[in-house]
């Protein structure tokens, strides 16, 4: 799993997840940002296995977020 925000100093959040699924093309991504009208969001949606959630949040809501994202995954491991 690779948990990155959408615009970050020197990288796009888009385009460090590409690199990734380009090595592991099963990692799940949950991006987070302050900007929910971000033009790398567009970017970011064309990938698959995201989820977005929108700054600020609750610790709690990142831990259940992460535990649906998990849980998703072993779902297709299982229909696979």
């Amino acid at each position: 799993m690779l948990i990155t925000d959408i615009v970050m100093p020197g990288e796009s959040g888009p385009k460090l997840a590409l690199a990734i699924h380009t090595l592991q093309p099963r990692v799940a991504t949950i991006f987070i940002s302050g900007y929910a009208e971000h033009a790398a969001l567009e970017d970011a949606f064309r990938q698959p296995d995201v989820v977005f959630m929108q700054k600020p949040f609750r610790f709690g809501e990142l831990i259940n977020t992460i535990r649906q994202v998990l849980d998703e995954g072993k779902e297709k491991s299982v229909a696979s």
